[in-house]
């Protein structure tokens, strides 16, 4: 091959690279970048896409209810929606294994009078390890329509949950790339660059900004509002670089 075919490749394989770009998930932080490894990579990157979602169907609010401790014979778990409580006794439903348990569960929502309404259980096995141990409760009621919840139990077993924010306020950091010249290692930290901070409720964000001349961007969470008032929310925080993009 010539070496101008060379080149051509090289330059097609880099403009495809920049018309492709990847999406990369940040973990939720609450406060300002602390270290200079924070966020996402984009330093071959002169624009990316940031996306910040409060919820992981558009359609609908979910809450997220895992059984953390598995018991079968004593445990009563209860889980509550928008203050109605639904129980379900091992000691008596007498379930065989975990999926039995956590499908029970899901049952007992979905034939319950108050609750089966306003919410529709499925399980689904969320760490990935091959079994079922999460109910996902999807709201009925519209879009912009949450519930609480709530959960509890009595025995040995133990039950966790996650929901959907209804609101996040969030602000854009970026590193200054200082790889052409280490003498600005220390000169040049962490700094805000958007020209204000974001606030989006359930429908979600998503903004093209230029990136060059940084090493990595940071989004900081710094308010989050969720239906039942604790820490149990969680959103999606996502960077995807685009090389060579105008």
């Amino acid at each position: 091959m010539s070496t101008i075919g060379v080149e051509l490749v090289k330059v097609l394989a880099v403009l495809s690279q920049g018309r492709n770009p990847g999406w990369t998930i940040q973990a939720e932080a609450t406060a300002e970048p602390a270290t200079i490894v924070a966020g996402v990579n984009v330093l071959e990157a002169v624009v990316a896409q940031l996306l910040v979602a409060c919820r992981r169907d558009p359609a609908a609010h979910t809450s997220r209810v895992t059984v953390d401790t598995v018991d079968l014979t004593v445990t009563t778990y209860t889980i509550t929606i928008n203050g109605t409580a639904v129980a379900y006794d091992a000691s008596v439903e007498s379930p065989a294994d975990q999926a039995a348990l956590v499908n029970g569960i899901a049952d007992a929502i979905n034939a319950d009078g108050t609750v089966g309404p306003l919410v529709t259980a499925t399980v689904t096995d969320a760490n990935g390890d091959g079994t079922i141990d999460t109910i996902v409760l999807t709201n009925n009621t519209g879009a912009a329509t949450t519930h609480t919840t709530a959960v509890s139990v009595t025995g040995y077993g133990a039950l966790s949950f996650t929901e959907d924010y209804t609101g996040i306020s969030f602000r854009l950091w970026g590193l200054p790339n200082t790889s052409n010249d280490t003498s600005l290692a220390l000169a040049l930290p962490w700094v805000l660059i958007n020209s204000g901070d974001f606030t989006i409720d359930y429908r979600g964000f998503v903004e093209r900004i230029e990136c060059a001349g940084f090493s990595r961007i940071f989004l900081e969470a710094y308010a989050t509002t969720a239906p039942s008032g604790g820490t149990e929310g969680e959103g999606i925080f996502v960077v995807g670089p685009g090389e060579l993009e105008s």
